[in-house]
Order: C-alpha cells, then sequence, then structure tokens
C-alpha cells in the first residue's frame, strides 16, 4: 500500500465527513500515548520533525523514535482506510 504525501491528501479528501473527534479515536487506539500526535499528524500532513518542533516548542518530547512513529502513523492511517471501507461497505 502506499503512504506517500499524495497517499495522505486522497484519505484527508475521503476524511471529510468522518469527525475529528472519531479519527481521534481511531489513532488513541493504535496508541494511547501519543495518539494527539498521530492525529495532528494527519490533520495537518505534519513530518515526525514538524511534529518533533512542534513539542518541542511546548516544552515537550516525542517519546518515540522517528522510525517507530512512522511505523505507529502507517498503522493509523491503515486503520483510517479500513473505517472508511466498512463505513462504505455497511451503507
Amino acid at each position: 500500500m502506499k503512504q506517500g504525501r499524495q497517499y495522505m491528501i486522497e484519505l484527508q479528501d475521503q476524511c471529510v465527513k468522518i469527525s475529528d473527534e472519531k479519527l481521534l479515536e481511531l489513532a488513541n487506539n493504535i496508541d494511547a500515548v501519543v495518539g494527539n500526535l498521530l492525529f495532528y499528524s494527519f490533520k495537518n500532513s505534519a513530518s515526525y520533525e514538524t511534529v518533533e518542533r512542534r513539542e518541542a516548542r511546548q516544552g515537550r518530547v516525542v517519546p518515540l523514535s522517528r522510525n517507530v512513529f512512522y511505523i505507529r502513523r502507517r498503522r493509523y492511517l491503515d486503520s483510517i482506510q479500513r473505517y472508511l471501507t466498512d463505513t462504505v461497505a455497511s451503507a
């Protein structure tokens, strides 16, 4: 499955009818500690470095490595895609 910037934009376009609360819930299901960072990354097409800078400005540290962040983000994107597929299938 492709995971690049274009994929993120296409997935964001498909998510216009999904509430932010539901997207945050899906992120927290992947990892409750960094769910809000995954959500922010998805909504803003933000890289790990951007998320890290944002957290540093607020005096916080991202509690996982770059590699683990991207692994979790891929799982989050897959989770969103499954949710969209299930929603369309049940409609």
